[in-house]
């Protein structure tokens, strides 16, 4: 009986150790969503892996926070020597936690490119580049209820917010006037706090807006994903996605209405699923040719 047990534990810990391992590192499009993930492509990255990931695209699909626990253990993504040399699309996804005055990017390589990365100021994006080419332009960063405070002149009142323990800007932005009250805030102080968190909000949405215009640098599709579009109806698309660098069908499908409506191609959004069922089959048929 013991020896079984033995056995069934020894299977049960190889079976976690498939089940954990979710992502392909072999692919040319890889889903990012944990600080886990990012933590072992730092490992990879930082060991030379595939080249520092040269023409690979990293897909972030998740808000990232990063506990204090991973802080302890954080290393920067690409070395001096072993830089990033892939492209990581954001999707305007929120990168924030524990870092302190960290990177979270060592140094990009010639072909590394960030886009469309929120972080919250605390982190820093990256330390270096090789042959940089201004990639700040394409990062939007995001304010925290404390430089929102303090840049409104109301510091004093951060101290009240951490003790009710609302310390996100979206939770400021939804307190009503009845839940200020509760906090002893006043009409005059309610007013300009909603203003300068309104205000802060209007000016992100209008940073992200100019972000996504301003991205440069088109690609050439993959012949298969062309085809795709082309047989689909979408062949006059075809220029703005190389534009935007979505350079796959499942890049395209991560895309969300209001991000389509940014490039000016929101037309599409209701013919991306069908274009995935039926530009699978077809991609599938052209690679065997």
């Amino acid at each position: 009986m013991g020896k079984f047990i033995k056995v069934l534990a020894a299977i049960l810990v190889i079976a976690c150790g498939v089940w954990a391992q979710t992502i392909d590192w072999l692919a040319d499009s890889i889903t990012v969503k944990t600080p886990a993930d990012f933590r072992e492509l730092a490992i990879r990255t930082n060991n030379g892996d595939r080249n520092g990931f040269r023409d690979v695209v990293f897909i972030l699909v998740n808000n990232i926070f990063f506990e204090s626990d991973s802080v302890n253990q954080w290393i920067p993504i690409g070395t001096h020597t072993r830089p990033f040399d892939g492209r990581l699309e954001g999707n305007l996804k929120l990168i924030s936690g524990n870092i302190d005055g960290q990177l979270l990017f060592g140094t990009l390589g010639k072909n590394g490119r960030l886009r469309n990365v929120r972080i919250t100021d605390n982190i820093k994006l990256f330390g270096e580049r090789q042959q940089a080419e201004q990639p700040q332009r394409q990062v939007v960063a995001a304010p925290t209820y404390k430089s929102i405070l303090t840049e409104a002149g109301l510091s004093e009142y951060i101290p009240l917010f951490e003790e009710h323990r609302i310390t996100e800007v979206d939770m400021i932005r939804a307190l009503t006037n009845e839940e200020f009250r509760e906090m002893g805030i006043t009409i005059g102080d309610r007013r300009r706090i909603t203003e300068a968190f309104a205000k802060t909000q209007s000016q992100q949405q209008e940073s992200q807006t100019a972000q996504m215009q301003a991205l440069k640098e088109p690609i050439s599709l993959h012949p298969v994903f062309r085809r795709m579009l082309v047989e689909g109806g979408l062949g006059e698309y075809v220029h703005i996605l190389e534009r935007y660098g979505i350079a796959n069908i499942k890049m395209l499908r991560s895309l969300t209405r209001e991000q389509l409506k940014e490039m000016g191609i929101e037309a599409m959004f209701d013919q991306i699923a069908k274009l995935g069922a039926k530009g699978v089959q077809r991609g599938a048929k052209a690679i065997r040719r």
